[in-house]
């Protein structure tokens, strides 16, 4: 069922893009440009620059594996593929051993449980991404599942153990779940597998704060430093206290973080029934311990994938507690469609990524693929762009990221409070860039007054690009004329629904 569909949405995909794969965010595009230049001895986005830009330890260095292959942009999609695909065996062998599923359940239930599954994993929205959050989703089950396994009896095995390892070094946020799942494991008799897990996952983390010492870099990437007060408080910032109370208060306003404050409500009544069964609580308590963590420095959204790690695992959980509730409290066909219906709370945003997949292909096809196209095939000449990503791949001429995700110097700058347009102009000039390509309203006035505005890209819709329009601009040093030129012939090549407008006047 989910290959059929995931193939649907594929050649859906392909088609709105005029047969190119894109995926439905430009963020991707981040990761194999830094890959790429891994395999040339560097580390991030430009050759002999080094920074973080990428959200992930251990994704860039997945995605080398698959350009030193040669697969190219296909490379995060057949390893996405292959996640999802294990995502939702893994699941629908849970749902078997929880007793959801079984010889006897009527096909119609049993069929829905699986179409529920694979939707709030998000397995058919969540590979288009091209990011590592369908990674992160299956070392979410993987560990689950192990846990319960492990809970009952059985010896924990090098899946479930590597799987708490891969967890952080995936996302970041996945320490949460794999530290409380040690902690179970040590309480539940399983020391040595508990010690050796920690130990291992150290080492990892070790190895990788050795490395961005050895760059100059900070332990975090900047795309982290740049978009989580908590973190970046965590780490130095200051008035961490003060971060968590406000990431809370955005959470309680988030139908998903009030959906996972339910959940854990729900969860907390569960381990209060069931407390004198430990271990039951090795299970539920580390969820709990998931979800609250999540609650307080969590993010959401952004075409639904910020969150779906820990509503996959706040879903999971919630089974696991009504399989151990009495049977007259909840049993048979009534528990399943109970759970059926309660499942879609869970499922519905991505249902809705999922049928929005190929629209967020072709936006960021008639967007960023085309500034990419302009960058590489017409200008080939350094740039300075806000929004990082196709621009960056593929392209071996240098890339100024005027928001920081890509350039260290910028996102130092940005976080001592001393980054504004007489700072946007000297880095230009210090890179040679004379064409700036941004999204105008991410700065406001706030441009250096010798650029001029020379075209803007126009896009019909807006599904996960920023915006609708990308604003040229030149600096006082560039030759407007080849510009211009370069720029006219760039525009008969456009695809039908993108269009590029000259403009001569100075900005403002």
């Amino acid at each position: 069922m989910w290959a059929a569909v995931f193939l649907v949405v594929v050649i859906a995909s392909l088609y709105y893009c005029d047969g190119k794969l894109i995926y439905t965010l430009d963020d991707p595009y981040i990761h194999l440009a830094v890959a790429h230049n891994i395999l040339r001895g560097g580390y991030g986005i430009n050759l002999g620059e080094a920074s973080s830009p990428s959200s992930s330890i251990l994704w860039p260095w997945m995605l080398a594996a698959t350009e030193f292959l040669r697969l190219g942009s296909a490379g995060p999609l057949l390893l996405n593929s292959l996640a999802a695909l294990a995502t939702v065996y893994v699941g629908a062998r849970l749902l078997t051993r929880l007793g959801l599923v079984g010889p006897t359940t009527p096909p119609v239930l049993a069929y829905g449980l699986g179409a529920l599954l694979i939707l709030v994993t998000s397995g058919l929205a969540l590979p288009m991404t091209g990011m590592e959050h369908s990674w992160h989703v299956l070392t979410v089950v993987l560990a689950v599942d192990g846990l319960i396994a492990t809970a009952g009896g059985r010896p924990p095995n090098l899946l479930f153990l590597g799987a708490l390892v891969l967890m952080p070094l995936l996302r970041f946020e996945g320490a949460a779940f794999s530290g409380a799942t040690i902690i179970a494991l040590w309480c539940l008799g399983r020391r040595r597998a508990a010690a050796g897990t920690a130990a291992a996952l150290a080492l990892a983390g070790a190895a990788y704060a050795s490395y961005m010492a050895h760059l100059g870099l900070p332990l975090l990437p900047s795309s982290v430093l740049l978009k989580s007060d908590v973190m970046a408080s965590a780490l130095g910032g200051g008035r961490l206290t003060e971060r968590i109370a406000g990431n809370l208060v955005d959470s309680l306003g988030n139908d998903r973080g009030q959906l996972l404050l339910v959940t854990l409500a729900c969860l907390g009544a569960a381990s209060v029934m069931q407390r004198k069964t430990p271990q039951r609580l090795a299970v539920t308590l580390p969820v709990m311990a998931a979800i609250a963590a999540h609650l307080l420095a969590g993010h959401y959204g952004w075409f639904a994938r910020y969150e779906v790690y820990v509503m996959t695992m706040a879903l999971l959980g919630l089974l696991f507690a009504a399989s151990g509730l009495p049977q007259p409290v909840l049993h048979g066909r009534p528990r399943i469609l109970l759970l059926l219906l309660g499942g879609l709370c869970f499922a519905a945003p991505y249902a809705v990524a999922a049928v929005e997949t190929p629209l967020a292909a072709r936006n960021i096809y008639e967007q960023q693929y085309q500034m990419h196209r302009f960058v590489a095939d017409y200008y080939q000449a350094a740039v300075a762009v806000n929004d990082l990503g196709l621009v960056s791949y593929g392209n071996d001429k240098f890339v100024l990221d005027l928001w920081g995700l890509g350039s260290e110097k910028v996102r130092r700058l940005r976080a001592a409070g001393r980054y504004g347009p007489d700072q946007m102009a000297r880095l230009a000039d210090e890179d040679n860039v004379a064409l700036i390509m941004i999204y105008e309203n991410w700065f406001g006035s706030a441009l250096p007054p010798s650029w001029r505005k020379i075209a803007v890209l126009h896009n019909v819709d807006k599904v996960t690009a920023s915006g609708t329009e990308v604003s040229f601009f030149i600096t006082a040093k560039a030759d407007a004329a080849a510009i211009a030129a370069t720029l006219e012939r760039f525009r008969q090549s456009l695809p039908l629904r993108t269009s590029l407008t000259l403009v001569s006047d100075r900005r403002g």
